[in-house]
């Protein structure tokens, strides 16, 4: 069974579950390594100290946002096949 994700793209159950792992992976390891990584204090750039310090929480609400939708399109999954 297919479903349309995003309103054009035909995918199946399992591509899906696939999609969304590799997804959340990524957006999970970023957010790792940016908490992880501090910015040097000679940068004296006040843009990249400002992108440094709020790329972290973008991409930890990116991956909260991976598994939220996840959970929608999955929820849709099953009300299909019920």
């Amino acid at each position: 069974m297919k479903m349309k994700v995003l309103g054009f793209i035909p995918i199946t159950k399992n591509q899906f579950i696939a999609y969304e792992t590799i997804l959340f992976s990524f957006f999970f390891m970023l957010t790792i390594f940016l908490f992880a990584y501090d910015v040097p204090e000679y940068v004296d750039d006040p843009m990249i100290l400002f992108h440094a310090k709020y790329l972290k929480y973008v991409t930890l609400v990116l991956s909260f946002l991976t598994v939220v939708e996840a959970q929608y399109y999955l929820n849709k999954f099953i009300g299909k096949q019920l």
